[in-house]
């Protein structure tokens, strides 16, 4: 025993050389030496333990028992130093590290400045110079945080309805569940973030995850031989703090170069680099020279490519269809210019504010193994790493067999740097950052003082670095460590590049060449680090659910994003659509051989402009002013150019000159922005589906006098009606009259699949009558005064302010005399339905502000007390409308005839905003739906329109209730579902029972600290934000899980998202082309398609993707998806459903032969693909239906031939 004790002691020296000491020397041999020998192996730490509880251990420095106390140059060791001692010695070196300046330095200084810290969680407001930093010896508290306990039953609570069987499940424990078979655990993220916030959460304030009451001395003795990886990385955002193009020729351009230097310098060096629109940036500056030597650098492995999206996408607020554009562009570029047989190792997502499952589906279905992410609720890490779970398999939660399951490294440290990703102790691990060796060695003004690895000092501080890794490696089950070895924006100069390199180097070197640290070290890639830590350890836990609400801090949620800057995030949504659209019509064209010359070109850099606001300091609305306004400005100019790509195309395609894209009505970017069409001469409307489905819309255009018709191209009339749209007019702050802005026309197209039809808008001189009903609406102006001014050649009824009801052939409305609806009425049976608009007032609380990132109400919303100041109601043949008007929203609700929705009840709601007149700093709009439904304490969101997830209130909070909204939410109880649709993403919440509340927009000067972005105040004057509110009857409820969404949701959703585009001319003669599709037949209702995009051939071209117009115009790719296994909510089947629509067979689920889908094409070959194409799985035969799983993403490869039929 006494031999084995003393092998076990040899590979740890510092314990040895303590054993060998002058005390030990003078004890006696025998029973005394074994005696003596066994209490030091066991309770060497025991002084220690008057500082921490039993069974743990604060360790914030070294694991072995030396200072990490410096003077100058030289390194003391003390090697009987106690806890407590050790502590002092740590805060007279500093706790934080060194804290940049807070602005981001200029191009001309950049290299010679520390670069601000990624959103510095460790102060509320980040501290931008020395004097005003906090005092060196200013300690942190050594408390340790209790371990998390199973909340009792008397901790528990019902819901807002104890009766209701859903309720009762609810706040269920914090534990994993475990299949009797005994195999691996499988989490589930929502119940163990209810059962973690239903306990009070322990240090509050705490804003960093701290491990070091884990530690535990005797399992790191025990602990097997560790590998170290050091990662070099530089997180580069395209724009977040200065724009895209500042930052690459301030910082990016710098730091490829260098990094391409310091990889042909130093073989043994490597990097990872995920953000491809920089490496496209850089790449068109490169000659051909450099530009083989990255081919070489990433076919060797030692540069990889991580992930290979155009950015590192949001993942609250994007749509699956954009990320997805996103990944398939990165990654047919990289095939397309440095090597075309890449394939994704790995993916690297350091910096989104919180993780979806369903770009984790994305990533596995693109072929990428292995993840990492990082930024996850403070409580939750907290916990995995309790239970050694932040390396698990990420499994989708329809996936009970695990087949779709990812391997996933949550990276346990609060942010991306080498001083919080080392190992536990950030006090330790800022040592091992060589890049402020110019800036701290030797000086007093660092908090942190970093010096080169000598002889003096290189046993300590190699001693340090494997204490650190194996510390941290005890939060795994594995053995396989990696230090992050980098931060934002960094090796700006090549000195950065080799001072790592040479001080890393040498501790590598000492580290490999003493077998006592049993440890090895080396640098590597993500790629590299993900694949040994997965091969260790076959019983890996499973998890399932997304990782929102994110939290870095008590109190600290990050949910006001999902709402900043919602004006951006409506406009995106509206490029989104039309690049959506253009990419079909130039599939169609090229197919034809009739893609206009140029329009490649406008497509790709549309595109490219498109993807690069996917970036989660975009989308999310978390950049400086002037960074949102350059991300305005682009994408302004992608709809530019998809405007004429998309106009150009359909010229060619139908023959009618001239085409120009009408301005969307359902979003304006202010109120007098519309386009309008000039009727006084016969004007040719052309309205374009997107959609791969026959559908009768309602289409609205906007004209200058109310005396036209409409007929379609066979010169047949349509029904259609046409109403005024009133502006307000205030004089001296009241309502004085209203001015004509336009009128506009309504009428019912109905539209081929993925095509085009043609009608004619034509003067006339009088209204005229349709089935016996007048054309012009009816409209009632409620509360105007008798001296209010109106319109004359339109007859307008003046009406006092009462309440009033509305009736379609299917339901009816009530509305309050406000102009807000009340109730709605279904079948005799009345539904409470109640709108109104709520201000969230935001301050500071407990040390934390709300901002662009956090939201941070002080209290419920209060009700906006403010009457409207009049009420418009529009009653005509196709659809009703009511418009109140206040100050600072004007909110309009449309109800239309059955014949023109897809569900019995629904309801369109536009609002548009102008926080401007609301006169209120630190405020959020928000409006407030609130119905009779018994739905206890649950909402249903989706993730990305992928998939929807099941929410649970948090009792006594608000700010952690709000989730992404980006595209649908709902309520429900047994009877019926209320649904809410949505045009942008936005942040929604249920903080009572039966209640939708989503917010509309914010105005917060306040920085919240995460970044020195400043608030949000809105400069724009007006935010339009649409929905669509549908109510079903849950006949069929029995045979649906809760998150089940009906067809009629499905079908509405891609409605919602893709509506028809509208196209205006002026010929001289009648079209001869009534209409045209691209398709012979509608797809199935089960089936959408993703994407049809135009895609070049690998390797054909060495310059940027896609410039071979042969290659674009020869190959595309076509992504499929087929929908859950859905039924309807109401009484009517899949069949009616779909015949709805305009599909005539609704029980068809296949895909119809390639041979027989496109209609005057031939498609010559078909390859069955991964998702982004990086993989090639076979020929698909063309004569033969193709079968999809439910919820299954494909992806074919399409070769046409270029016919032209016409």
């Amino acid at each position: 025993m006494f031999n084995d004790l003393l092998s076990k002691l040899r590979t740890y020296p510092i314990l040895l050389a303590w054993l060998k000491s002058a005390v030990l020397k003078r004890l006696a041999l025998g029973l005394a030496v074994l005696f003596l020998t066994m209490t030091v192996a066991w309770n060497v730490w025991t002084p220690q333990r008057d500082t921490a509880p039993a069974a743990q251990l604060t360790l914030p420095g070294s694991l072995f028992g030396e200072s990490t106390d410096t003077d100058e140059q030289e390194v003391t060791h003390s090697p009987g130093s106690n806890a407590l001692e050790r502590e002092r010695q740590l805060h007279r070196i500093g706790s934080h590290g060194i804290r940049p300046a807070l602005n981001a330095p200029h191009a001309a200084s950049r290299a010679a400045q520390p670069v601000q810290h990624r959103r510095p969680v460790q102060h509320r407001r980040p501290v931008t110079t020395a004097a005003s930093r906090a005092p060196a010896n200013q300690q942190r508290p050594t408390t340790v945080a209790p371990r998390l306990v199973r909340p009792s039953s008397e901790t528990q609570h019902d819901g807002d309805n104890a009766d209701h069987g859903e309720a009762r499940e609810r706040r269920r424990a914090a534990k994993p569940r475990r299949k009797t078979d005994g195999s691996a655990a499988d989490y589930y993220t929502a119940d163990l973030l209810y059962g973690l916030l239903d306990q009070k959460p322990f240090d509050p304030g705490q804003n960093v995850p701290d491990y070091r009451h884990l530690y535990n001395v005797t399992q790191a003795i025990q602990k097997k031989a560790i590998e170290i990886i050091v990662i070099p990385h530089s997180h580069n955002d395209p724009g977040w703090l200065e724009t895209f193009e500042d930052y690459y020729s301030g910082s990016t351009r710098s730091i490829l170069d260098n990094v391409v230097l310091g990889l042909q310098t130093y073989p043994k060096w490597k990097f990872i680099w995920s953000e491809m629109s920089f490496l496209h940036r850089w790449w068109s500056d490169q000659g051909e020279e450099t530009r083989d030597i990255v081919r070489g650098l990433v076919r060797s492995g030692r540069l990889e490519l991580a992930t290979g999206g155009w950015v590192m996408p949001d993942e609250a607020n994007t749509h699956y269809h954009a990320v997805l554009d996103q990944l398939i562009e990165g990654h047919h570029w990289i095939r397309t210019n440095i090597d075309s047989k890449w394939q994704p190792k790995s993916s690297w997502s350091n910096d989104p504010f919180g993780y979806s499952s369903s770009v984790a589906h994305l990533y596995q279905q693109a072929g990428i193994k292995r993840l990492m992410i990082l930024r996850t609720h403070y409580m939750l890490k907290r916990y995995l790493a309790q239970h050694h779970a932040l390396q698990f398999r990420w499994r989708q939660p329809w996936d009970a067999l695990h087949r779709s399951a990812v391997f996933t490294h949550l990276e346990p440290s609060s942010l991306y740097s080498t001083k919080h990703s080392c190992g536990i102790s950030p006090e330790s691990c800022c040592l091992f950052d060589f890049f402020y060796l110019k800036f701290c060695e030797g000086s007093d003004q660092c908090d942190c003082v970093v010096h080169k690895v000598t002889e003096k000092n290189i046993h300590h501080l190699a001693t340090t670095l494997v204490d650190q890794a194996r510390s941290k490696s005890m939060l795994f089950q594995t053995n396989t460590v990696s230090i992050l070895n980098g931060d934002d924006f960094r090796y700006t100069s090549f000195t950065e590049v080799k001072d790592q390199y040479v001080n890393y180097d040498a501790l590598m070197e000492y580290i490999n060449s003493h077998p006592d640290f049993h440890a090895s070290i080396k640098f590597g890639t993500l790629g590299e680090f993900l694949e040994k830590a997965e091969q260790e350890n076959s019983r890996f836990p499973h998890l399932h659910g997304d990782f929102f609400p994110y939290s870095d801090k008590y109190t600290a949620y990050w949910t006001g994003y999902f709402s900043s800057r919602p004006f951006h995030k409506a406009y995106a949504r509206i490029v989104q659509s039309l690049l959506y659209a253009t990419d079909s019509l130039f599939v169609w064209a090229s197919a034809r051989g009739r893609a206009p010359a140029g329009t490649f070109e406008q497509l790709t850099a549309a595109r490219h402009q498109f993807n690069i606001f996917q970036h989660h300091d975009a989308v999310t609305g978390t950049s400086r002013a002037y960074v949102m306004a350059d991300y305005l400005d682009r994408l302004r100019s992608a709809h530019r150019h998809l405007a004429n790509a998309s106009a150009n195309l359909l010229s060619s395609l139908s023959g009618l000159p001239s085409l120009a894209l009408v301005t969307s009505a359902r979003y304006n970017a202010g109120r007098d922005t519309h386009t309008t069409v000039n009727a006084s001469r016969p004007a040719t409307v052309l309205v374009l589906n997107p959609l791969p489905r026959p559908v009768k819309r309602l289409i609205s255009v906007f004209v200058l006098s109310p005396h036209v018709a409409v007929r379609d191209c066979s010169n047949q009339a349509v029904a259609f009606a046409t109403s005024l749209l009133l502006k307000p007019e205030y004089v001296r702050g009241r309502l004085n009259s209203t001015a004509v802005e336009s009128v506009r026309l309504t009428f019912e197209a109905d539209l081929p699949a993925l095509g085009y039809a043609v009608y004619s808008v034509v003067p006339v001189k009088l209204a005229k009558r349709v089935q016996g009903r007048p054309a012009r609406d009816v409209i009632s102006l409620h509360n105007a005064s008798k001296d209010f001014r109106v319109p004359s050649f339109w007859p307008i009824q003046k009406v006092p302010k009462v309440p009033f009801d509305l009736v379609t052939d299917s339901f009816s409305a009530a509305f309050s005399a406000e102009g807000l609806l009340t109730t709605l009425t279904v079948d005799g049976k009345t539904i409470e339905m109640k709108i109104e608009f709520v201000v969230y007032r935001e301050t500071e609380m407990e040390e934390q502000t709300g901002g662009a990132y956090i939201f941070q109400p002080t209290k419920e919303a209060s009700p906006i007390g403010t009457p409207a100041t009049f009420v418009r109601v529009e009653s005509g043949l196709l659809c009703h409308y009511v418009t109140s008007h206040w100050r600072f929203v004007e909110h309009t609700v449309r109800l239309c005839n059955a014949t023109s929705s897809l569900g019995p009840v629904q309801l369109s709601i536009t609002n548009q905003v102008s926080m401007q007149w609301m006169n209120m700093p630190e405020v959020d709009i928000a409006m407030r739906i609130t119905s009779s439904l018994h739905s206890a304490d649950l909402l249903f969101t989706d993730l990305n329109s992928l998939q929807m997830a099941q929410r649970r209130r948090f009792r006594d909070m608000i700010a952690p209730n709000f989730y992404p909204f980006t595209s649908l939410a709902y309520i429900q109880d047994r009877t019926w579902r209320l649904s809410l649709h949505t045009q942008q993403p936005l942040g929604v919440s249920s903080l009572q029972a039966g209640r939708l509340e989503v917010i509309l927009d914010r105005n917060t000067d306040m920085d919240d600290g995460r970044g020195p972005v400043g608030g949000t105040p809105e400069s724009i004057s007006c935010t339009q934000s649409s929905f669509e509110l549908v109510l079903e009857r849950r006949d069929s409820a029995a045979t649906m899980e809760p998150t089940d969404l009906s067809l009629e949701a499905q079908l509405l959703a891609q409605h919602v998202l893709h509506p028809p585009q509208i196209f205006s001319s002026y010929p001289a003669k009648r079209p001869k082309l009534c209409s045209g599709g691209f398709l012979k037949t509608g797809m199935p209702c089960s089936i959408q398609i993703a994407s049809l995009r135009p895609i070049g051939d690998p390797g054909t071209s060495k310059e940027s993707a896609g410039t071979s117009k042969e290659s674009a115009a020869s190959a595309a790719a076509l992504v499929l998806y087929r929908l859950p296994a859905s039924v309807s909510l109401s009484r009517r089947t899949a069949s009616q459903v779909c015949q709805r629509t305009g599909h005539v067979d609704g029980q068809q689920q296949n895909v119809p032969p390639l041979a027989n889908l496109f209609d005057g094409v031939r498609v010559e070959q078909a390859a069955n693909c991964s998702l982004t194409m990086l993989d090639t799985h076979g020929a698909i035969a063309l004569d033969t239906p193709l079968a999809l799983d439910h919820r299954q993403l494909q992806t074919l490869k399409l070769r046409f031939s270029q016919v032209d039929v016409h």
